[in-house]
């Protein structure tokens, strides 16, 4: 029988690749066309960009329901969790209809998909779930005991029981999880799915970006940059905690990113008096941010892949990533960067003003890591995705 894989991505097209997972798509949907096992690539919305291969909206319908949800969005603001959970069950409505008997695999890159794999299911379909997050109730708890830790009670998108539940039903109907870097593999491994996981490792690699960046002159401001959609999962309040520590040395931290309202509150209530912090809200010049800074911390409690790291080192920023931080994969100890233990404060310190002693040793890092991100071989990484889709036999 002839393949025909049906590629899924919740994510939409962009001019030349896909937003988030949908790079994932993008590059696989590319490879599966040029050897005729392509049936379509299916995302939330697609604009007027063409691509190389066969691609489009779930449903015609999508562009006009999510204008419509961020017209609502816009003016009765209700929590970003439902609004969330609402694409995602009519991206799911949408999708089963793309479902049919020819097909001989799903791939998606999204779980939330209960209605599309029980069809699927049913016809015999054997479906690939690549994630680009950590497992979600292991998430659950970890976001259920930072809110206890700080006393914490709204609801977000991983406590949010309907959409929790339709997740365990999803995962449930998948054959074959791919996970590409340690704590995805970590995370699924320690679910009720963990023999379904197949590991194999890389990064989504950002779009070239060119910077020119100078060596900084003795005796200026060191620069530590944070950026990120700032929730308590991205671990910011163990920054705050250990730039006590750092605050009065001539150093600054530019804090990047639209920041929930969790994050605000705890923010005015326990770290107002912190000096030295410049906020700068959503950042739309990324370039700009990291010419900017020396080094770049990500801390978070839990987190996939997160593209601001490989950006900043991309850009010439040497890192400091958590151990709970898929990120820390491509990390060199030392050479490109640190890792610290997940919420440990005083080695979090410790780091920053190590490289603060030595700012000149942080720039040469710096250097280090642009190289390990230039010469990765991004193709090498699709490839390899490609070729487990293609020669994994299921028994379904």
């Amino acid at each position: 029988m002839k393949e025909k894989i049906l590629i899924i991505s919740f994510q939409s097209l962009t001019s030349n690749s896909g937003a988030g997972m949908a790079k994932v798509g993008y590059n696989l949907a590319q490879q599966f066309f040029t050897k005729d096992k392509l049936e379509a690539f299916i995302v939330s919305s697609k604009g007027k960009f063409n691509t190389p291969f066969p691609s489009k909206p779930v449903s015609k319908l999508s562009r006009y329901y999510l204008f419509l949800i961020n017209k609502l969005e816009r003016f009765l603001k209700p929590p970003s969790y439902l609004s969330r959970y609402a694409q995602e069950l009519l991206f799911d409505i949408f999708c089963q209809n793309h479902i049919h008997c020819n097909l001989t695999k799903i791939v998606a890159t999204t779980p939330y998909l209960f209605r599309t794999f029980s069809k699927a299911k049913k016809l015999g379909i054997p479906i690939y779930f690549i994630p680009g997050n950590p497992e979600d109730n292991w998430i659950e708890r970890l976001v259920q005991s930072e809110n206890l830790k700080f006393g914490i009670n709204d609801i977000d998108a991983y406590t949010f029981r309907p959409r929790l539940n339709n997740y365990n039903k999803s995962i449930s109907l998948v054959n074959h999880i791919i996970t590409y870097t340690s704590i995805l593999e970590e995370s699924y491994k320690a679910s009720s799915c963990a023999q379904k996981v197949i590991a194999t490792r890389g990064i989504l690699k950002p779009n070239q970006i060119t910077i020119t960046k100078e060596r900084p002159p003795l005796g200026s401001i060191m620069k530590i940059g944070f950026l990120a959609h700032i929730v308590l999962l991205k671990g910011l309040q163990t920054l705050l905690d250990a730039w006590e520590g750092c605050q009065n040395f001539n150093m600054e931290l530019h804090i990047g990113g639209a920041m929930d309202k969790n994050m605000q509150h705890l923010i005015h209530e326990r770290y107002a008096h912190l000096k030295h912090i410049i906020f700068h809200g959503k950042v739309t010049n990324v370039p700009q941010f990291f010419s900017e800074i020396s080094l770049f911390v990500c801390p978070s409690l839990v987190d996939g892949a997160p593209v601001t790291v490989y950006e900043a080192m991309q850009n010439k920023v040497a890192v400091i990533v958590s151990d709970n931080c898929g990120a820390k994969d491509v990390v060199v100890e030392g050479e490109t960067g640190w890792i610290v233990p997940t919420g440990n404060v005083d080695a979090l310190k410790e780091k920053i003003l190590e490289a603060y002693q030595d700012q000149h040793r942080v720039f040469e890092m710096g250097l280090h890591a642009q190289t390990t991100i230039s010469n990765y071989n991004t193709q090498t990484f699709y490839t390899n995705l490609k070729n487990i889709i293609e020669e994994k036999t299921l028994s379904i």
